[in-house]
């Protein structure tokens, strides 16, 4: 909401950004649904943002200093590039391209 207001984009624009209806980002807002990995990539898109990073800084005892790939990790381990969004790990996930 905080992206929403700043960039001042509507839950109607936001919605056809996504390509979804505005009654599902009103319930996202309100968080009456739940965001798959999908939806947060959509949002993220969307909104030009990192919404985990985003997250993370009003979270108690996380350090907003601290690298973003701290927290994330693959399966074997390794620290993950912090400069990759949540979309680019979703497998099957194709960011829909603008056209004017």
């Amino acid at each position: 909401m905080r992206a929403m207001d700043e960039q001042s984009v509507t839950q109607v624009e936001l919605a056809k950004r996504m390509g979804c209806t505005q009654q599902y980002v009103s319930n996202l807002l309100k968080g009456s649904s739940n965001m798959t990995l999908e939806t947060i990539a959509r949002l993220e898109n969307a909104l030009n943002i990192d919404l985990i990073k985003s997250a993370l800084k009003y979270v108690n005892g996380y350090s907003v200093s601290t690298s973003c790939h701290q927290y994330l990790n693959d399966s074997t381990g390794e620290e993950l590039d912090p400069n990759i969004k949540t979309s680019d790990y979703v497998d099957g996930y194709k960011q829909q391209i603008k056209r004017k």
